[in-house]
């Protein structure tokens, strides 16, 4: 899922709560096309664990 995709594909999906991360490492291109929705990660260190432990912070709906 890239860029500008983001908002559309949020808006198609229909189960609540809806948790968006971006796995964004690096890409300077998705950065500048996508609008920051939920939680963006550039590190490939953060766990599953890590993520789950703060999903309310990433929860969109």
């Amino acid at each position: 899922m890239l860029g500008g995709a983001l908002p559309a594909y949020v808006g198609l999906v229909r189960t609540r709560p809806l948790y968006v991360v971006v796995l964004a490492a690096l890409d300077e291109a998705l950065r500048t096309s996508a609008p920051p929705i939920g939680l963006w990660l550039d590190t490939p260190a953060q766990t599953v664990e890590a993520i789950l432990a703060g999903r309310e912070r990433v929860r969109v709906l």
